[in-house]
């Protein structure tokens, strides 16, 4: 990001639950490797960027990077319970998007945004192959859970 980047938002984002954080007044983060839930809120989004950059978990359509939306319906595809439950949990998170690169068309060969730029838009529309909005930043640092989401 560039040294005076901001314009801070507070965006969704669906992540992997695979324990019981949220049920029953159960507020403990779990160490299970398979919640990427409880990684993101324990450790950052660090790990996750990590992993998907070395093996492209969870689609890359504007490179592997971290992805969120205003959207809740598209952020909720994400929140994949691997536990049998009753709830599902979204983060809102705040997220530094800087000077955002706009763009209509998928560009998976991506690994930060173009030179200039902090974030990427997948801006929706009649012509966009995006359905929603959706932002990508490529550091970690950039963006951080602020809310938990049990519903």
């Amino acid at each position: 990001m560039g040294k005076y980047a901001s314009n801070e938002r507070k965006r969704f984002r669906g992540a992997e639950r695979a324990c019981t954080i949220g049920e029953n007044g159960n507020v403990t983060m779990c160490y299970n490797g398979d919640c990427k839930l409880c990684e993101a809120l324990r450790e950052g989004f660090r790990p996750y960027l990590d992993l998907k950059r070395r093996t492209g978990y969870h689609g890359t359509r504007l490179g592997p990077g971290l992805y969120s939306t205003y959207d809740t319906s598209k952020a909720a595809k994400y929140a994949i319970n691997k536990v049998p439950s009753n709830v599902n949990a979204l983060m809102l998170c705040r997220v530094v998007l800087g000077n955002s690169y706009v763009t209509e068309n998928e560009m998976p060969y991506l690994q930060q945004p173009p030179p200039g730029f902090d974030s990427v838009y997948a801006r929706p529309g009649p012509r966009s192959q995006f359905n929603t909005d959706e932002r990508v930043v490529y550091t970690s640092r950039a963006m951080r859970p602020a809310y938990l989401i049990i519903y």
